[in-house]
């Protein structure tokens, strides 16, 4: 799933753009917070360094298990709005579904929902068609 993710968004951003995902656990380094680790982030490339992500990316990507979901839904989405992440998206495995969360006066709301049989874009995508079930088959 992660390497689906990470393929289909730098195919859909390029070439205009010089963002790049990242499909595998890259620390993210928030000022005067602890690395994060997500599941797939995509950051414009000079805050891309050998060490990870420097500064809040563009989109994060976290896929939750049963012991992470609290976590993710609850903390990291609370830091990344507190540190100005624009685009958040919760993949559930469990549920098969994503949920886009975009920032709006430093609150990350939910933006939109694919679940099950869906096909839609979500934010910061409109463009990019995701058929849900297909990253679980």
């Amino acid at each position: 799933m992660r390497a689906l993710l990470g393929r289909a968004i730098p195919l859909h951003t390029a070439p205009a753009s010089a963002t790049r995902a990242f499909a595998n656990e890259l620390g993210v380094f928030l000022p005067a917070s602890f690395p994060m680790y997500g599941g797939v982030l995509a950051r414009q490339a000079p805050l891309a360094t050998v060490r990870g992500i420097e500064g809040p990316p563009t989109l994060a990507i976290e896929i939750v298990s049963p012991s992470t979901a609290r976590i993710d839904r609850g903390a990291k989405l609370q830091l990344y709005a507190r540190h100005g992440v624009p685009y958040y998206w919760i993949v559930d495995p469990e549920a098969r579904s994503i949920e886009a969360y975009v920032l709006s006066e430093g609150v990350l709301g939910v933006a939109g929902r694919l679940a099950g049989a869906d096909r839609g874009s979500l934010p910061p995508f409109p463009g990019l068609p995701i058929a849900v079930a297909t990253l679980w088959a």
